[in-house]
């Protein structure tokens, strides 16, 4: 089903700053893997934890800043952090 991921939930760390710290090179920044808030996905499953918790396993694609590498990624997820996405109007 796609979804919508809010990646801040698990890679809070890396939404710290906008601003790249002061080091970085252009090539990375270039080249690095882009992280945003909202991010499209698709939900594959809910897993049920023993405490009772629902877990949302979720795929998203991560692309470079250039967009020209790609990595797709799996994340298990709290509810909160996973929203329906609209159907595109058609």
């Amino acid at each position: 089903m796609p979804v919508t991921v809010d990646l801040s939930v698990v890679l809070g760390w890396a939404f710290a700053t906008r601003r790249p710290p002061i080091g970085v090179s252009l090539d990375t920044r270039a080249h690095g893997v882009r992280f945003e808030p909202d991010h499209p996905g698709l939900l594959l499953a809910w897993l049920r934890a023993s405490s009772g918790q629902w877990i949302g396993i979720c795929e998203v694609q991560l692309w470079s800043t250039n967009a020209r590498c790609v990595i797709t990624e799996r994340f298990w997820l709290p509810p909160s952090a996973v929203r329906r996405r609209a159907d595109p109007p058609r």
